[in-house]
């Protein structure tokens, strides 16, 4: 915990120089990045280089801890999964600083290649109007109900500094 007195300028400068200004990365290589999981399961701890979900009957959601980072800034998202069963695409939401909730309209889809070997994906999130202001956190659910057993394997998601057109599964 940081503390300083002085002219209130000099405490913005100060405090805005020690804020992070690179856009936010999640590895699970260890945890779970502070992301949630509602109806579905996990694997439980250790993670082992990879965040294993396992599918039930209900629509399962990923959902990041709040944090924020300014969309100009973070156009782009890499997400490094494997899939296995018939769930063929996924959604990432985001909400901004004016949404009580993840909106649909605030969200693009990436196609998945359900091998089971870890592929990376790239989202241009700059391609949707709606992905603009303050961004507050990300979800992530399949488009279709998965059946009962499908799992997602993640290593990471992470935003990046520049958008580029999709990678091919």
């Amino acid at each position: 915990t940081e503390y300083m007195v002085g002219k209130l300028s000099d405490i913005r400068r100060c405090f805005n120089d020690m804020a992070v200004k690179t856009p936010p990365a999640w590895r699970f290589d260890h945890d779970r990045q502070h992301w949630t999981l509602q109806n579905g399961a996990d694997y439980g701890f250790p993670l082992r280089g990879e965040w294993r979900i396992k599918c039930g009957d209900k629509m399962p959601r990923l959902q990041s801890a709040p944090q924020s980072w300014r969309a100009e800034k973070a156009p782009g998202m890499d997400l490094e999964v494997a899939s296995t069963g018939p769930t063929r695409s996924l959604r990432i939401f985001w909400k901004r600083i004016d949404d009580d909730n993840f909106d649909s309209r605030k969200s693009l889809t990436i196609a998945l290649n359900p091998d089971g070997k870890f592929h990376t994906y790239h989202l241009d999130l700059a391609s949707s109007a709606e992905y603009r202001g303050l961004i507050l956190g990300l979800a992530i659910e399949p488009v279709d109900q998965p059946h009962p057993g499908d799992e997602w394997a993640i290593k990471s998601i992470v935003l990046s500094g520049t958008g580029k057109a999709n990678k091919a599964p």
